[in-house]
């Protein structure tokens, strides 16, 4: 059942769908003086940008982290930064500003919900 794709209309009304880019981190590259940049790959999805619930807020407190956040809810899989992969996480372009998915909330088969924070 797709519950995502039920909601979704009906969440629209209040809070529109909006297209943001996906940047999927890819890898790495190196140059000659050693210095890495990461690669990406770019796709533009729908998603749903939302305030930080309670409990949210509660988790991004415990983990401290700082800055601004929102809460996203698009039906493409999103990846969080990982130490133990030793991967970085996806980016979120919308509004002319990078948002690093630093926290997955939820993931179904249908969506997921990750907490992002703004890049400078």
């Amino acid at each position: 059942m797709n519950l995502h794709g039920m909601a979704v209309g009906l969440v629209g009304i209040v809070n529109a769908n909006r297209d943001v880019i996906h940047r999927v981190c890819t890898g790495e590259t190196q140059n000659d003086y050693y210095e890495r940049t990461p690669t990406y790959s770019d796709s533009t999805i729908k998603a749903q940008v939302q305030a930080l619930s309670s409990e949210q807020l509660g988790v991004v407190n415990n983990l401290n982290f700082q800055g601004e956040m929102y809460s996203i809810i698009t039906a493409k899989r999103l990846k969080a930064t990982s130490r133990t992969d030793q991967s970085g996480g996806d980016l979120i372009v919308f509004d002319e500003s990078k948002w690093l998915v630093i926290y997955i909330d939820e993931t179904f088969s249908d969506h997921t919900k990750a907490i992002i924070q703004r890049q400078l």
